[in-house]
């Protein structure tokens, strides 16, 4: 729902509460009061005092935001939020599959594999609707570096020191760059 006044916003809520309390009340189901939350998505910093609409004679939490589909939307839809989430699962994912490595004593080139095909489909899922997310902040493309860098300390044995761009082009490594997404 858009508006440009808090006002507007209420009324089309409450016109929306309306419509679903008569949908639920047909087909006899019910909301979870629980788990309904409200979330403003707007560039302002300073919120005026805005009263959350009632359901059932109980207000609607007003939360800084919302999951969808597994993706985490922020009131500024900056998408950091997720960035730092979906680099917690990649993360988690290579130190699972390089767990392997204990019994197996893993060569560089099954790192490099497991690497290709069950991290990078965690970074490229979120990838469709994060993209202009990833060109607009430099914050965002520094994240997805860590993993890419995480990654490629292990399978070519670079230094901790040693950049990214000059580690690729000795070992052959190929770094994914925001314009690739």
């Amino acid at each position: 729902m858009t508006g440009k006044d808090f006002t507007t916003i209420k009324d089309i809520i409450k016109s929306a509460q309306g419509e679903i309390s008569k949908r639920t009340g047909q087909n006899s189901l019910g909301i979870n009061l629980i788990k309904t939350e409200l979330a403003l998505f707007t560039r302002k910093y300073k919120i005026p005092k805005f009263t959350p609409p009632k359901i059932e004679r109980r207000d609607i939490t007003l939360s800084k935001e919302a999951k969808y589909l597994e993706i985490i939307l922020d009131s500024h839809l900056t998408m950091k939020r997720n960035m730092e989430e979906g680099m917690i699962k990649e993360i988690h994912a290579y130190y699972t599959c390089k767990m392997f490595g204990k019994r197996w004593s893993l060569r560089s080139y099954i790192i490099h594999w497991m690497h290709t095909v069950i991290v990078k489909p965690i970074i490229t899922y979120e990838d469709l609707v994060l993209w202009p997310a990833m060109l607009d902040r430099k914050v965002n493309r520094k994240t997805l570096n860590k993993v890419q860098r995480i990654a490629a300390l292990s399978i070519t044995g670079w230094h901790k020191r040693t950049s990214c761009k000059k580690g690729s082009q000795t070992k052959g490594f190929q770094i994914m760059e925001t314009d690739q997404l």
